[in-house]
């Protein structure tokens, strides 16, 4: 605070007597420093003094002291040793005693606090006593006593400045993503009213040139124009002027690491079998190498690195998998910056809506000769399903003749399908190689291809035992 020190001048006036002075040290003054006029009667054992301090200013308190001591030398005593004393300020009587001055253990003390107001005088104070003279104390009848006045003459100056008052705010702890829509919230005030300029610096940097201190106190720093803050702790300076000195107070503000963005946006649903894109973007806001995972449950599909400019949004290169079973699946996707990662999920659908394809083939399309034997017949499905995965072969046999009778009267088996190789696509038959006198038999065989989405495709052929061989 660079408060104004005014000299004082004193002088110590004397009625009957000659004059002295009372001296403070006006080149290095200490503000609780205080001068004293004071007078000793000719006996040498009784001095009155008046003591004020050595800075007075306007609309400050003060006190000043009117005082009466004995040498230690004299009895305590509780004799009168001086009467009708007053204190007076400019020739104003600011109190007034008529009665005697009786000392406690040698001594007697009067303080006055008083307070100067409008424009700086100077202001003479007096102590005004009569002594009543003897050594140690009067005795008898008085001894010729006689008025005497100890004075100070007070230059008062104008208040002091008061320094303004500054808070830099609470500490700010932010992530660095934050720092666009932080503010912090300084504030000064000034006791003597008078207008106040702040400005905010990081060490000897500035980061907001002096501007006013608005009506309210507030002295803010917005974040938003202040290039981007180095994560780690940065101590910001609030500065501010009255015009006579600079206040300043400090504020922490701690950045922390933004976790990088991870956003997939493949959704959707595939055909079992078919290729499926893994596609994301990626950002982190204070930018560097990002390695990304994406994973089903703790299985890793794929990963890599990539490097993203702060803030922006980057693609991830491109990823294919395939392989996932029919049905939904749960991906994640893990970004890391090295310091925090963040997730994101990926939800796809593995469905088969496309039937298998099949074109089966009889090993025999004509059974002859009409036998009666049962013979061998082998079809090859030929089926197969668009995903690569494995079909369900199913078949059956009909005849469009009777079947016929053995020897006992019982009807004869006309076909039997022994058996269907799924892994190798076969089946394998056995018809009857026979038909009622001229006529033809007709088999049909049906044959149905399911896969494992439940689509299914089914296919006839023909096996015939003709009327006969000619053209």
């Amino acid at each position: 605070m660079n408060r104004a020190c005014l000299a004082v001048a004193a002088s110590l006036l004397l009625m009957s007597s000659s004059r002295a002075m009372a001296v403070c040290d006006y080149a290095n003054p200490d503000p609780e420093s205080t001068w004293t006029a004071a007078w000793t009667n000719p006996s040498g054992y009784r001095t009155y003094s008046l003591e004020a301090p050595c800075k007075v200013y306007v609309g400050i308190p003060f006190t000043y002291t009117a005082r009466v001591q004995v040498s230690p030398e004299c009895p305590a005593s509780t004799t009168a040793v001086a009467s009708d004393w007053r204190i007076v300020d400019n020739g104003e009587v600011r109190i007034y005693d008529a009665t005697w001055i009786h000392l406690t253990d040698r001594d007697w003390v009067d303080s006055i606090t008083t307070t100067y107001f409008g424009e700086p005088i100077d202001h003479t104070i007096e102590f005004v006593f009569t002594d009543l003279g003897g050594t140690c104390y009067p005795s008898g009848m008085f001894w010729s006593p006689t008025t005497h006045i100890v004075g100070l003459t007070v230059d008062p100056y104008p208040p002091p400045n008061a320094a303004p008052v500054v808070e830099a705010g609470p500490d700010v702890a932010l992530a660095s993503k934050e720092q666009w829509a932080t503010t912090i919230a300084g504030s000064a005030s000034d006791a003597d009213g008078e207008a106040l300029s702040y400005r905010w610096l990081e060490g000897a940097a500035e980061l907001q040139g002096f501007r006013p201190v608005d009506a309210s106190g507030a002295a803010p720093l917005a974040l938003s124009p202040v290039p981007a803050l180095s994560l780690g702790t940065h101590v910001f300076t609030l500065e501010v002027t009255d015009g006579h000195v600079v206040v300043a107070d400090t504020v922490t503000v701690s950045v922390a690491n933004s976790p990088p963005v991870a956003a997939p946006f493949s959704s959707g649903k595939f055909e079992l079998g078919e290729s499926i894109p893994l596609t994301a973007d990626v950002a982190d806001f204070d930018g560097g190498t990002l390695t990304y995972r994406w994973l089903e449950g703790d299985a890793v599909l794929a990963e890599g690195t990539v490097v993203v400019e702060p803030g922006t949004a980057t693609a991830l290169p491109a990823e294919t998998i395939s392989g996932l079973a029919l049905g939904d699946h749960l991906l994640t996707l893990i970004v890391s910056d090295g310091i925090d990662s963040s997730s994101a999920e990926l939800a796809i659908t593995v469905q088969d809506t496309i039937a298998p394809t099949l074109a089966p083939v009889a090993s025999a399309r004509i059974l002859w000769p009409p036998s009666g034997q049962m013979i061998p017949v082998t079809v090859i499905a030929h089926a197969r399903d668009s995903s690569g995965a494995p079909v369900v072969l199913t078949a059956s046999v009909s005849t469009d003749q009777p079947s016929r009778l053995d020897d006992l009267g019982n009807p004869m088996p006309e076909y039997a399908v022994l058996g269907i190789d799924q892994a190798a696509g076969t089946i394998s038959l056995e018809l009857r190689a026979d038909k009622p006198r001229g006529q033809v038999r007709t088999y049909w065989i049906s044959v149905t291809a399911i896969d494992t989405g439940g689509n299914s495709t089914n296919a006839q052929l023909t096996v015939v035992v003709p009327h006969d061989q000619r053209p």
